[in-house]
């Protein structure tokens, strides 16, 4: 309901935007990270997925998990989207193939 009221009340669209955004990093972070902390002990993040290919959403994220103590991995060699996704259903499937000893070659 917030974006339709900045719409509504003429917000420039580069601050719903950001509003947007903050949210979202504020959810991961707090929301989500902090607390499963708080349940597991766990500190260790990993960020993967297309998402992180947004810059303003990886970078704050990052920043704001290390503030708070997390350590925090994400995609270096591999895409963070469909390609790595991708690749990984083709690694599984190569060491399932090779572990049942079948050849699936076209």
């Amino acid at each position: 309901m917030a974006i339709i009221d900045d719409i509504d009340n003429g917000v420039q669209v580069k601050i719903i935007t950001k509003r947007f955004h903050d949210i979202i990093v504020f959810m991961v972070v707090i929301e989500a990270a902090c607390r499963i902390r708080e349940r597991t002990g766990i500190s260790k993040v990993i960020l993967s997925g297309g998402v992180f290919q947004n810059r303003y959403l990886n970078g704050m994220i990052h920043y704001f998990l290390r503030k708070n103590h997390f350590t925090v991995f994400c995609n270096r060699l591999v895409p963070a989207g469909d390609g790595g996704i991708a690749l990984g259903q083709a690694v599984v499937v190569s060491y399932e193939c090779s572990y049942e000893g079948k050849d699936y070659s076209f």
